[in-house]
């Protein structure tokens, strides 16, 4: 009868043990992050398994001493096994996270090639970090130095691999669970109910530390898609560990905001998601961080914009001053306009403080521009702009208040006025709500708000905007 490491990946014992061995997400908390320290010449990432799938990946990074590596763009040659046409995207290169997505075939393939090579120390891979990053879950990366020589860096479908996560789980949880009989797939899912609820216990008792490379381990005992069969869906001490695993990101790396995203599956009504919420209180004081919850980008610490606040007030104070130079105006916008107008206050499950600035031109074409100079006149001052990719809004900080603003431009083509909508949609209103404002404060924070806050929130939020719904506009579809 096979022992835990003697079963092999892909079968039915395997999956029963590890419903999601081969996860790695797409966030800094937890992609998978491959050691290879020497001259890369040539990087290869394909899909290790026999059946067509699509090559669908976030993107590939080179590090050097926890910083990119030195690359010349020029000096590389990037190529996969197909394009798929909807991305309208060449293949992607190892300096930024634009997305790899080949056509769904067998053997998907992805290659960087280095004439004089780079010289590195790590290879960073990032999944997409949603409910479709289960596509990745068998995946190989190959890596050839100066002299020609071949490394496997990681195979997700090899035996070594499956050892190596038990390994991992039985140096974080003690005893000898790899030695355990599994003979049968009953006997597979109670060898993982009974290490989860180990985990459990160790988190109650506050006795351990997550680090990103054993929360890949720990997260492949975890469910991230539902099924049929016993098993197949999140249960018990499952709520708890990944509460704990989630928790344990934010804590190591706030720019992940955590990565739930990944997760959509099986967190898919707002009832599961408040179930885990339950579970952030326990996980928050074996960590001994501030309480957290959800909010629409991924989990915060609790009531973090308004403690904000006085930073938030700086920075909009300067900005303000910045604008007021060229008659520009910044306004109340979006969420922070929801809870200034509903309640008096930031929202609590907001992360981000928005605001409008209303640019006049003839054309699109015309306002593109004034946006562009508008961030060159930013920038200018001494502000961090960071557009957001194909959308109109931007995040802005000043080094010296250091807080980060979400920037909308709405276009004024002097009968309507543009900006973003439901799902981001860029569609028209009456420009004379973004013309006519007072003055508003909220938490603190002195600004200017439309005077026609109510039509624009009822068209923004649909006519029951009064009725606090923090689901609402969800990043995953929800069923209620």
């Amino acid at each position: 009868m096979p022992r835990a490491d003697e079963v092999r990946p892909g079968t039915t014992l395997a999956r029963a043990m590890f419903p999601s061995l081969g996860f790695f997400g797409g966030t800094w908390a937890d992609c998978l992050a491959l050691p290879f320290d020497g001259t890369l010449t040539r990087l290869r990432v394909e899909r290790a398994s026999e059946t067509p799938g699509f090559l669908n990946l976030r993107g590939i990074l080179l590090r050097k001493n926890r910083r990119p590596a030195a690359t010349d763009e020029h000096d590389l040659i990037i190529s996969q096994s197909s394009d798929r046409p909807e991305s309208n995207l060449a293949p992607q290169g190892v300096t930024r996270l634009t997305g790899i997505h080949s056509l769904k075939e067998v053997g998907a393939w992805w290659q960087a090639e280095s004439r004089d090579g780079v010289v590195t120390d790590q290879v960073l891979i990032f999944n997409r970090p949603d409910g479709m990053g289960i596509r990745s879950r068998e995946l190989r990366v190959t890596a050839w130095n100066s002299l020609g020589q071949k490394a496997t860096l990681y195979d997700s479908t090899s035996p070594e691999h499956l050892c190596e996560t038990l390994r991992q789980i039985e140096h974080f949880v003690g005893g000898q669970i790899s030695a355990a009989t599994i003979d049968t797939v009953a006997r597979a899912r109670q060898w993982r109910s009974d290490v989860v609820g180990r985990i459990a216990e160790l988190v109650r008792r506050g006795e351990i530390r997550v680090s990103a490379r054993t929360w890949l381990a720990l997260a492949a005992l975890l469910p991230t898609k539902r099924g049929r069969h016993p098993g197949d869906d999140l249960e018990g001490s499952d709520w708890l560990v990944l509460a704990y695993g989630l928790c344990s990101q934010l804590q190591r790396d706030a720019r992940s905001r955590s990565g739930v995203q990944a997760y959509a599956r099986v967190l898919d009504s707002t009832a599961r998601l408040d179930r885990l919420e339950v579970e952030f209180d326990r996980a928050t004081a074996a960590l001994g961080t501030s309480p957290m919850h959800h909010v629409r980008h991924g989990i915060e610490f609790r009531g973090q914009l308004r403690d904000r606040a006085p930073q938030i007030a700086k920075a909009v104070g300067k900005l303000s001053e910045d604008l007021a130079s060229d008659g520009l105006v910044p306004l109340l916008a979006y969420g922070s306009l929801l809870g200034a107008t509903r309640e008096g206050r930031l929202l609590d499950h907001d992360d981000d403080f928005d605001l409008f600035v209303t640019l006049r031109a003839g054309t699109e074409g015309e306002f593109y521009e004034r946006r562009r100079a508008l961030h060159r006149v930013l920038e200018a001052r001494g502000w961090t702009v960071e557009p957001n990719g194909k959308f109109k809004n931007a995040h802005v900080w000043n080094s010296e208040e250091g807080s980060k603003l979400d920037l909308f431009s709405v276009w004024d083509d002097g009968v309507s006025a543009w900006t973003h909508m439901e799902r981001m949609k860029w569609r028209s209103m009456p420009r004379h709500w973004f013309l006519e404002h007072s003055p508003i404060e909220v938490d603190g924070i002195r600004l200017e708000a439309s005077d026609y806050a109510s039509e624009f929130l009822a068209e923004r939020y649909g006519p029951n905007w009064g009725t606090p719904d923090k689901y609402y506009d969800w990043r995953w579809p929800l069923n209620n």
